[in-house]
């Protein structure tokens, strides 16, 4: 009886914990309704254009930063589908490194939470995915897009610094099929207080893992960079 009283209530809290985190979910995508996103053609875009580098056309930045579009031919492709090859464009980001995934977690009376953020990317289901505490590539850390860091950087960069314990911190690659070995750093930092970590933005917040877990089996708001980072712990 009272292993089911407990399931019972733990079923209870893990329930009321969702809907208050979908409601604020909502809130952040209707706030993510003013933003505009407009299909225009490649050669329309501001700051990107086709450049020859080394022979070879490919289109890039202005800065020469970010990433390239590049193309790519092969042969001997037996084992997939298409066994004499085939021809593709693919994404390069510039030093193949893409940059950092960064995730907060605390711990309180064994209940873990982390620090994850609803954040606009262009291509993103509903304009907002939630997304981890820092999801930035070195580009964007160095600020080569003109405009400010992305918050806690240096957190992830100097964790002794902020009394924060390393569990996870390891290189993992993403889907080769769109982009060329690209890998990021996956870093994944335990906080002893997440009360330093309360004055935050409207669009961040902590939620337990067991909600996280939840919305993955339930529906399609998790981003892909949380679960690579939550597969280490």
């Amino acid at each position: 009886v009272r292993e089911d009283i407990s399931k019972k209530i733990k079923e209870d809290r893990l329930e009321d914990e969702v809907s208050h985190f979908i409601e604020w979910y909502n809130e952040r995508v209707i706030a993510a309704e003013k933003i505009n996103i407009t299909e225009v053609s490649l050669n329309e875009l501001k700051d990107w254009e086709e450049k020859n580098i080394n022979g070879k056309n490919v289109i890039a930045h202005s800065s020469n930063d970010f990433f390239q579009i590049i193309g790519l031919r092969m042969s001997n492709t037996d084992t997939r589908e298409v066994g004499n090859g085939w021809d593709q464009p693919i994404i390069k980001q510039i030093g193949l490194d893409g940059g950092i995934l960064g995730l907060l977690i605390s711990f309180e009376a064994n209940y873990p939470k982390i620090l994850i953020e609803a954040k606009f990317e262009p291509g993103n289901f509903n304009k907002i995915q939630i997304s981890p505490t820092l999801q930035a590539t070195f580009a964007n850390i160095n600020k080569k897009h003109g405009g400010r860091q992305p918050r806690f950087v240096d957190l992830f960069l100097n964790p002794d610094q902020y009394d924060a314990t390393v569990l996870l911190d390891q290189l993992m690659s993403e889907d080769g099929g769109r982009l060329f070995q690209k890998r990021n750093r996956n870093i994944l930092l335990e906080v002893s207080n997440k009360e330093k970590f309360l004055n935050l933005p409207p669009n961040f917040r902590w939620v337990s893992i067991a909600v996280i877990k939840y919305l993955i089996r339930k529906s399609d708001i998790i981003n892909p960079h949380i679960r690579s980072i939550l597969s280490g712990f």
